[in-house]
């Protein structure tokens, strides 16, 4: 059984919001998986940052894959991430002989709503792995190992692609043209307030922590 796990936020105030999310869940439609959306509600704690809480994503993934079994597969992903007609079919494939696998996206205009398998292909990767897929087992092995990062801010995709190589499987972790992303502006990524946000700062100095311990440099996910 494949579980598609991601966090329930759907935006009140922005009708383009709304339309790139709804995009996105339409993408989903068709997969051979099961929808596991998980409501900040169902969290047992929240990262508070001013008027905004935030879910830590080890919180979202052990809720959403609550009574799978260890050969399930757990497939995580962002709200706003877009797949391909056989995005599932390709993660169930490759993790007939591997543990963990992910995705970088490709970005298209936001005038774009409409994307074909060739198109998602045709495009370069963006710096983002925004889908991250492994088996229940790995989870379970690997979840302490994950720094107790927030979701929505910085960093958390390089930590999971770190951990996934780790097993020693790339390159076959890594699959290729299988999900997209309408370009946007993310709130956390604003010049004026990047390094201030208490997300950000708590996720990049978990990030460096987990690097350095590995022996590898922070500055090549140019985390500062």
């Amino acid at each position: 059984m494949l579980r598609h796990i991601y966090s329930s936020y759907f935006p009140q105030d922005s009708e383009t919001e709304k339309k790139r999310l709804q995009s996105c869940a339409f993408t989903w439609r068709g997969q051979k998986w099961e929808e596991r959306p998980v409501d900040d509600k169902e969290l047992p704690r929240m990262f508070v940052e001013g008027k905004k809480q935030l879910p830590f994503v080890r919180d979202i993934i052990d809720v959403g894959s609550k009574n799978m079994l260890f050969n399930d597969i757990i497939v995580f992903t962002n709200s706003d991430t877009c797949v391909s007609s056989d995005c599932a079919k390709q993660i169930e494939k490759r993790l007939k002989k591997l543990d963990a696998c992910y995705c970088f996206r490709k970005n298209f205009s936001a005038e774009t709503f409409e994307i074909s398998d060739e198109q998602i292909k045709s495009k370069p990767d963006w710096v983002g792995s925004d889908l991250h897929a492994f088996k229940v087992s790995w989870w379970k092995e690997n979840r302490k190992n994950y720094p107790n990062m927030v979701l929505g801010r910085e960093g958390i995709d390089a930590i999971f692609r770190v951990l996934i190589d780790e097993g020693g499987d790339w390159p076959k972790t890594k699959l290729d043209g299988l999900i997209w992303h309408i370009a946007h502006e993310p709130y956390w990524e604003a010049p004026d307030i990047r390094y201030r946000l208490p997300g950000n700062r708590l996720n990049v100095q978990l990030a460096k922590t987990f690097l350095e311990k590995r022996g590898i440099s922070p500055e090549k996910f140019s985390f500062k």
